[in-house]
């Protein structure tokens, strides 16, 4: 289940219907909220005899809440709770976000999904699932978390200018990752902000860039790798930059994990890079950090007791940002709850 919100500016018009995605699934809507026509029951649109204004405001939106089912196999059981097997759950996901990306395209907007606080339910099918199902209670929470905590502590930005005057392009890239929505743009403004400082493109790039980063003093608890910067740049940037001859193209959820401890490098690469526009990596002592992420991404490396740690909410299975103004209720005969909700 997820909610797909429209806005910037949002449709007038929408229906409650099915969406056959080419994955064979259908995503049912349950509810549109928003719309000013609901267009469910009607065969012919016709437009009005007048043009319309549409603003791109941001606090309005059309929401639909909107779910995919299928058969999710025999059910398997870890540690008392009932595993969501993630082929079908990747696969309704997928479904899904075309319907999104259909919207927004239609109605040329800004679409974003989010999941409600319980965005996953499973179902017994037959009897001897039903037997196993009163065995449990819970779903299988995976182990998905990415912490992070604020990089830069409280500054007056005058004070910060002088150490990037030679720079200003790579502040502006930083800004623009920052300010981008989606991962997979906010990882192509980190990929040009790393190109940009060191004149470097694509493979060439690995070498300085992670000499640069194995010399942090704080790298015996960040951990940078010469084998996690050809991740990056052999493995996540051509999916996000590249759409000519790959089978597949990068979408948010795959690039997400990657994307805090990269910004982190771009942050020392901006603030504590020597030589800008060279590939040489030498390092300054220009700027401290507070925080940093583990290796596994999946704790925050507090380097000063006064850091402020962010708080993600997530799904549990680390894909969509959860929309806590939409919650689900199931009748009996259904499991969605995770442990501790």
């Amino acid at each position: 289940m997820a909610t797909v919100h429209l806005t910037r500016p949002k449709p007038f018009a929408l229906g409650q219907w099915d969406y056959n995605a080419t994955n064979g699934l259908i995503v049912k809507t349950a509810s549109v909220e928003g719309a000013e026509e609901d267009l469910t029951n009607r065969t012919i649109f016709e437009l009005g005899q007048h043009p319309r204004i549409a603003w791109p405001f941001e606090h309005t939106e059309v929401r639909l809440s909107v779910s995919a089912s299928l058969d999710a196999g025999s059910p398997t059981v870890i540690d008392g709770h009932l595993c969501v097997p993630d082929e079908p759950r990747s696969r309704a996901e997928a479904a899904i976000g075309e319907y999104a990306d259909m919207l927004g395209v239609l109605h040329q907007c800004r679409r974003t999904v989010r999941s409600p606080r319980w965005c996953v339910a499973l179902k017994a099918s037959n009897s001897d699932e039903v037997n196993v199902f009163n065995e449990v209670h819970f779903l299988h929470q995976p182990e998905i978390g990415r912490a992070q905590a604020r990089t830069m502590p409280p500054a007056i930005p005058e004070k910060l200018l002088n150490g990037l005057r030679d720079r200003i392009d790579g502040l502006a890239l930083l800004a623009d990752s920052l300010a981008e929505d989606g991962a997979v743009g906010r990882c192509r403004d980190l990929f040009r902000l790393f190109e940009r400082g060191f004149r470097r493109a694509s493979e060439a790039l690995i070498d300085p860039l992670s000499t640069f980063l194995r010399s942090n003093p704080r790298n015996d608890l960040l951990h940078y790798s010469r084998e996690e910067i050809e991740i990056w740049l052999k493995q996540v940037r051509p999916g996000t930059v590249h759409a000519d001859h790959r089978r597949t193209i990068a979408r948010s959820p795959e690039v997400e994990p990657y994307l805090g401890r990269m910004e982190w490098a771009a942050y020392d690469v901006l603030f504590n890079k020597v030589d800008w526009r060279r590939p040489s990596a030498h390092r300054r002592r220009q700027q401290d950090f507070l925080s940093g992420i583990s290796p596994d991404r999946t704790q925050a490396l507090l380097f000063h007791s006064g850091a402020t740690v962010l708080q993600e909410w997530i799904d549990p299975f680390g894909i969509y940002p959860i929309d806590h103004t939409a919650s689900v209720t199931f009748p009996d005969g259904w499991i969605w709850h995770f442990p501790g909700q």
